[in-house]
């Protein structure tokens, strides 16, 4: 996942900037006491801190902040889910290829030899339940396709 720029504000010191900072990568558990040093109920006199806190309005930066962790973490899991979509589009299609392929060689055989041949329906029920499956697989396949574009224009 890309980083996420921090930029140090107009008049923020170098220690008020890396207080900031510490602030508001500390996620859901972020607190300005514990950036003071104040924990375990410990109590002291605001100090720089608190100070800071203020002027340079940590709560709204940890806000962007985390609403950017978050658009990455989704742009990542629909890239990740595109991936996975392309892989199975791949999969079922050439799935669905072989299918087609092995029913219309056994249509061939049968075909060759039919004069000769003694073949039964449930032989053609077959061949045919194996075309269908190919066909559904390949289309399953292509599916795929238009829902990946769907979610490409969405983003």
């Amino acid at each position: 996942m890309p980083t996420i720029e921090i930029p140090r504000l107009e008049g923020e010191s170098a220690r008020a900037y890396e207080a900031r900072v510490r602030y508001v990568t500390m996620g859901p558990s972020r607190s300005i006491d514990k950036v003071g040093g104040r924990q375990n109920g410990a109590k002291r006199a605001p100090g720089s801190v608190d100070r800071w806190a203020q002027r340079y309005d940590w709560v709204e930066s940890a806000r962007r902040y985390d609403e950017a962790v978050t658009y990455l973490t989704v742009q990542d899991a629909a890239s990740s889910y595109r991936a996975q979509l392309e892989e199975q589009r791949k999969q079922a299609f050439a799935l669905g290829t072989e299918m087609l392929d092995a029913a219309r060689e056994m249509l061939s055989e049968i075909m060759a030899r039919r004069q000769a041949m003694d073949y039964r329906p449930g032989d053609l029920a077959t061949i045919a339940k194996v075309a269908m499956a190919g066909l559904e697989a390949r289309s399953h396949a292509l599916n795929i396709d238009r829902l990946m574009e769907m979610m490409e224009q969405q983003s």
